[in-house]
């Protein structure tokens, strides 16, 4: 299977269990959305959205943000699936949740919109080559601070939702990120000069300092050539974990059902044969044809 551009989000969700990496990224297989990551994008969506739509006060702007979430959750967009909730209660207590951060960050950036300090970029994608390799990000937010002494003149910020976060910048440069890494590469490709790197945790509106390692692209390229041998080798075992039932979002509606992980690739055809899967069309094609199995279109189980 070829890798193509790899991310961050290719290279986590493959450490983390290539059979799922499989599942997304070689057959595109459909589920229902993840309740934390559909919070998450929700509310990088309506970030972005303070700094291009005029808000006339803090109200306005949690009212807006209420109804893009209950419209996302209860109402049926396109391109976008149910949120797979565990619970009667959570739809409402992540809008409260979402409310809280979103009211807490029109706070702390109201002052520089009305003083016209706008980020110069927001949520873009950007690639760029490194070491023999492609690499994909997407920036959620690049800030310039002209009046900057020591240091870069522009600050990369990405946006945090999770529940856990750190006590101080200690605790969030403890675990090594290839996320950052990468976000340095691309940053550097598209402005021609360095940034820092900030992490903005929405949940308490601290952002902390995440700092360059001696040894970060040395580390990223190692992950690089260790991941991409493997998807190219058509590895993919899967691991069953702790994780699974709490994070996974497959794990549900698949992987509870396989019984032989050993076997797991061929479990997984039989269910998408028999329609128990929805799958990309595109995807489920090439799959076939790299193993050179005859193609017979059923309407139901594919989009």
């Amino acid at each position: 299977m070829d890798p193509g551009v790899m991310s961050y989000s290719k290279i986590n969700t493959y450490k983390g269990c290539p059979f799922s990496y499989f599942l997304g990224y070689g057959l595109g297989v459909i589920v229902p959305d993840n309740p934390a990551l559909a919070l998450g994008s929700m509310l990088h969506t309506h970030a972005k959205r303070f700094w291009d739509i005029n808000y006339k006060s803090v109200d306005k702007f949690v009212g807006a943000f209420r109804g893009m979430y209950l419209q996302r959750v209860f109402g049926k967009l396109k391109n976008h699936q149910p949120v797979a909730f565990k619970y009667k209660d959570e739809p409402w207590i992540r809008l409260k949740q979402g409310e809280k951060m979103i009211e807490l960050f029109y706070r702390q950036n109201i002052r520089n919109k009305e003083r016209e300090k706008r980020p110069i970029l927001l949520e873009k994608q950007v690639r760029a080559p490194f070491r023999g390799f492609r690499v994909l990000g997407k920036l959620d937010r690049v800030d310039e601070l002209k009046a900057r002494k020591k240091g870069p003149k522009k600050i990369i910020i990405d946006y945090k939702s999770d529940k856990i976060v750190p006590v101080d910048e200690l605790e969030a440069n403890f675990v090594y990120s290839s996320q950052f890494v990468i976000y340095r590469i691309i940053h550097k490709h598209e402005f021609k000069e360095n940034a820092d790197v900030y992490v903005w945790y929405l949940r308490i509106g601290r952002m902390f300092l995440i700092k360059p390692k001696p040894n970060d692209k040395n580390c990223l390229e190692k992950l690089l050539i260790e991941v991409t041998d493997d998807i190219k080798k058509d590895k993919f075992p899967m691991f069953k974990g702790f994780h699974c039932k709490s994070v996974c979002e497959y794990f549900k509606p698949i992987c509870k059902h396989i019984k032989n992980s050993d076997k797991c690739i061929l479990e997984l055809e039989r269910m998408i044969r028999k329609g128990k899967l929805k799958v990309s069309k595109n995807k489920w094609k090439k799959y076939l044809e790299r193993k050179k199995l005859i193609f017979h279109p059923v309407s139901h189980q594919l989009l």
